[in-house]
C-alpha cells in the first residue's frame, strides 16, 4: 500500500498564492518522531502518515521546528495567514485542509529542538458570529445568494464585489442571456453583442454564476463604443483582468481578447493543444510588442491581468496568469516567460475614437481575428496603477473552482 506525501504550506507572504517559498512541510515535527506517528491533528479528525484521511472541519494544530528562530514571535509566521495542507496518493493531490492561522505559540525549551506550535482555523470559522443580509438583492439564485452572503462576511467568493472597490473603468459581466452586455462598473459604457454561430448564458468559468459568453471563432464578438472611462487605460498604469478557456488561436492566428485599435491582447502559435498570449501597444515610430515565451493550454480555464504603464517606451507590461486545470500561478516579466518582440519607439498611440471590442478584431480590415473560445464572466479595465497586493489579491479572489 503506497503512503501518501504531505505538503504543508502557509501564505507567509500575505497573497495566499502559496508559492514555493511558503511550503514548511520540511520543518513540521512528528510529536514521536517516529514514520506512522501522526505529524497533523484535528480536534475531530487526524492524519496517519500511512492512511491519507480526510482531516475533519474545525481546529487542527501541529508543530514547527524553530531551532533556527525562523518561527519566532514577530516574524512572518502572523496570525490571519491562510493555510493549505495537501496529500498526494497514487498520483492523485487531494486537498485534506485549508484554513487560517491562528495563535502562533513559542513552546518552552525542552531538549534540543525549539518548537513552535501552530493552531488553524477551518475556513469557514471566519464566519462565526457574522450577522449577514442579503436584503439588498432581489430575483438571485441560492448559490449566488450564498455567494454574496459569503462576501459580506468578508469571506472571498465573487470577484465583482471586491473589483468594484477598486473603482474599475469598465467591468462586463458576459452573462446576460440577450440585450446588451452590461457594464456594471457605473459609467453605463454597455457592449452590443453580435452572437453569430455563438451562445450566450454559457455556463461561467468561475462559481459566481454570473455565465459567459462562448465565442464561434467567426462572428461573434462584443463591440462597446468608446467613452472617456476607456479610453487610454495605460496612460499613468492601468490593468486589464478576463476569464478566459480558449478553444484555439483562432482565424489568421491571431484569436483577439480585447482590442481597441491601439492595443489588444491576442493569443497566436497553436501547436500541440497549446497557445501564446500576445499584448500589443502602439507607437508613434514603432509598436510594442511582448510574446509570451511561456505556451498556454487550450481548453482549460486561465485568468489573466495584465498590468502596463504606456507613459515610457522603457517600461514592459507584467502578465499574471492562473492555469486552473494545473493550479498554477506564473508571472511573466521581460527575460522571464515575456519576450519583448519589437521594442516601442515614439509616443503611445492615442485609442480615442476607438471602440472596444470583445473577441473579434477592432475593424473589418483583413486579416479578420475572431477568437474561438469562452470570456467571462467578468472583464474588468482598471486605469490606476494597482499595488503589488491588489494585484495578487485581484487574481486570488477569483480563481475558479
Amino acid at each position: 500500500m503506497p503512503s501518501p506525501v504531505y505538503t504543508l504550506a502557509v501564505d507567509l507572504a500575505g497573497d495566499e498564492l502559496f508559492d514555493s517559498t511558503d511550503v514548511l512541510t520540511a520543518d513540521v515535527v512528528s510529536p514521536g518522531g517516529e514514520s506512522g506517528e501522526r505529524l497533523f491533528t484535528s480536534e475531530r479528525g487526524h492524519d496517519l502518515a500511512r492512511v491519507l484521511t480526510q482531516p475533519r472541519a474545525g481546529e487542527g494544530r501541529f508543530l514547527l521546528d524553530n531551532t533556527g528562530g525562523e518561527y519566532s514571535a514577530g516574524g512572518t509566521l502572523v496570525a490571519g495567514r491562510a493555510v493549505r495542507l495537501r496529500g498526494v496518493y497514487s498520483g492523485t493531490t487531494y486537498d485534506l485542509m485549508r484554513g487560517i492561522l491562528d495563535r502562533p505559540r513559542q513552546l518552552p525549551v525542552g531538549g534540543i529542538r525549539k518548537l513552535t506550535e501552530v493552531r488553524v482555523l477551518g475556513s469557514m470559522s471566519r464566519l462565526a458570529g457574522r450577522k449577514v443580509s442579503t436584503a439588498a438583492y432581489s430575483s438571485i439564485t441560492t448559490g449566488v445568494a450564498i455567494g454574496y452572503a459569503l462576501d459580506a462576511a468578508d469571506y472571498p467568493k465573487n470577484l465583482a464585489a471586491y473589483v468594484l472597490g477598486l473603482t474599475p473603468a469598465g467591468q462586463w459581466s458576459m452573462g446576460e442571456t440577450s440585450g446588451v452586455a452590461s457594464d456594471t462598473s457605473g459609467n453605463a459604457n454597455d457592449g452590443t453583442v453580435t452572437i453569430g454561430a455563438g451562445s450566450r448564458d454559457f455556463a461561467a468559468l468561475d462559481d459566481d454564476g454570473d455565465g459567459c459568453i462562448d465565442f464561434d471563432g467567426a462572428a461573434t464578438l462584443v463591440s462597446v463604443a468608446d467613452a472617456a472611462a476607456i479610453q487610454n487605460i495605460f496612460d499613468g498604469a492601468g490593468a486589464i483582468a478576463l476569464l478566459c478557456n480558449i478553444d484555439s488561436d483562432g482565424e489568421a492566428d491571431t484569436g483577439r481578447l480585447l482590442d481597441k485599435a491601439a492595443w489588444y491582447l491576442n493569443v497566436q502559435n497553436e501547436a500541440g493543444g497549446l497557445v501564446r498570449l500576445n499584448f500589443r501597444q502602439g507607437f508613434s515610430t514603432t509598436e510594442g510588442i511582448w510574446q509570451g515565451a511561456v505556451n498556454l493550454p487550450i481548453s482549460t480555464t486561465l485568468h489573466v491581468i495584465v498590468v502596463y504603464n504606456a507613459d515610457a517606451v522603457t517600461n514592459d507590461p507584467t502578465i499574471y496568469v492562473w492555469d486552473n486545470a494545473a493550479e498554477t500561478f506564473t508571472t511573466l516579466t521581460v527575460g522571464s516567460g515575456l519576450t519583448e518582440t519589437s521594442t516601442p519607439v515614439g509616443t503611445r498611440t492615442t485609442d480615442v475614437g476607438s471602440n472596444l471590442i470583445i473577441g473579434n478584431i477592432n475593424n473589418d480590415v483583413s486579416p479578420n481575428a475572431p477568437l474561438a473560445g469562452i470570456i467571462g464572466p467578468n472583464i474588468f479595465f482598471l486605469s490606476d496603477n494597482l499595488t503589488a497586493a491588489e494585484e495578487t489579491a485581484l487574481l486570488n479572489f477569483e480563481r475558479p473552482t
